[in-house]
């Protein structure tokens, strides 16, 4: 991964929401899985799981131009 493609990721993550951006590092970041998320965050595994999703699905809209890319 290129230097450029690292600081787009570090952007991205950092302009998520708080909440969307804790469950996103924690999962995928640490590595742990939702039910310790949800039980370190007070919430309901449901509510990590759909914040995983949002999260992600916000990361592909802003890295979209690299995942082109990473295919040619």
């Amino acid at each position: 991964m290129n230097r450029e493609l690292s600081r787009a990721i570090a952007r991205a993550v950092a302009d998520l929401t708080e909440k969307l951006r804790v469950v996103f590092v924690l999962g995928q970041v640490r590595g742990m899985k939702y039910a310790d998320i949800a039980e370190i965050l007070g919430i309901p595994e449901g509510t990590v799981k759909s914040r995983m999703s949002n999260a992600e699905k916000a990361l592909r809209g802003r890295l979209s131009g690299w995942l082109s890319r990473s295919g040619e």
